[in-house]
């Protein structure tokens, strides 16, 4: 019993981040802040799911550190967490770090191998950093996978 008890409770803090997230009368920081100001209550240390929704309203908030913060403690436990070597790469690219933006990309690449966001990033990285044979083949791979895409389709 204690078993479902816990489930619902799991999936009870998975549903009110994710409604926070997506009401539109909460903002993208007034959502970061209230999961952060609460995180012990939503957020137990080995829940992932809920700390990735966490480092997503942090990282549409702008918050970039806190965003990577959250990011980095999952990588540490999980190393291979696709959405966390997402972020990592997208905040680095963000913020011009281009060597850890690609390493980030890469990894999350190799796990996240139908997502067209991540190929384009990638290719965003790659073309930032000089490598434009490289950055056209991570477009194509984005427009492989959503082939109507015109942002990839422009790169090339």
């Amino acid at each position: 019993m204690v078993g479902c008890a816990q489930k619902a409770v799991h999936t009870l803090q998975i549903h009110v981040a994710g409604l926070l997230v997506s009401n539109a009368n909460w903002n993208t920081m007034d959502v970061a802040q209230f999961l952060h100001k609460f995180s012990s209550i939503f957020m137990p240390l080995n829940d992932t799911a809920l700390h990735i929704k966490m480092a997503l309203a942090h990282l549409q908030a702008g918050q970039f550190t806190s965003a990577a913060t959250i990011c980095r403690n999952i990588l540490s436990i999980q190393a291979q967490h696709p959405d966390a070597l997402y972020f990592m790469g997208v905040i680095a690219l963000q913020q011009g770090d281009l060597i850890a933006a690609i390493d980030y990309l890469e990894q999350a690449a190799l796990v996240r191998t139908a997502d067209p966001y991540c190929q384009y990033n990638l290719g965003l990285a790659l073309q930032q950093a000089g490598r434009a044979d490289d950055a056209i083949n991570a477009y194509n791979k984005a427009l492989s996978l959503s082939p109507e895409w015109v942002e990839a389709l422009d790169k090339l």
